[in-house]
């Protein structure tokens, strides 16, 4: 069969990113997303025991808010959990990507830090900064 142009990147980048975790040393991997989840959703729920074992963290230039933990039969557990704020523009671009991510990362006990919008226009960081994200981190 046939791949759309879209589902064959997501298949790419979810390669690169098995590849990049499988080389990772020990200490693990520190993922910063800078724009929509759709890809590290895709490899996080590909491969869920590569990306809870390795993942030491996972930073996203995004927004969160709270949300109260819902049981399969939809009643409140009393527990509260993150959930992509849907005003963020990098969530807008593809909200259920975000909603996997923060779903299979908190499923498996890996660290969200979470850095919104307000963060963002708050501290004013230079565009210096991501090309050097880029340039060394990947």
């Amino acid at each position: 069969s046939e791949e759309t142009g879209s589902q064959s990147s997501y298949r790419s980048a979810c390669a690169e990113l098995e590849e990049l975790y499988q080389q990772a040393p020990p200490s693990g991997v520190t993922l910063i997303i800078v724009s929509c989840c759709t890809d590290a959703a895709v490899f996080a729920e590909s491969h869920v025991t590569l990306f809870r074992d390795k993942t030491v963290r996972v930073i996203h230039l995004g927004g969160a808010e709270l949300q109260a933990e819902l049981s399969a039969n939809g009643e409140p557990t009393g527990e509260t959990k993150l959930a992509p704020d849907p005003a963020a523009q990098n969530n807008r671009l593809d909200l259920p990507s975000a909603r996997s991510l923060y779903s299979t990362a908190q499923a498996n006990s890996v660290p969200l830090v979470i850095l919104s919008r307000h963060a963002a226009h708050a501290c004013r960081l230079p565009r210096a900064l991501f090309d050097a994200l880029t340039s060394h981190c990947g």
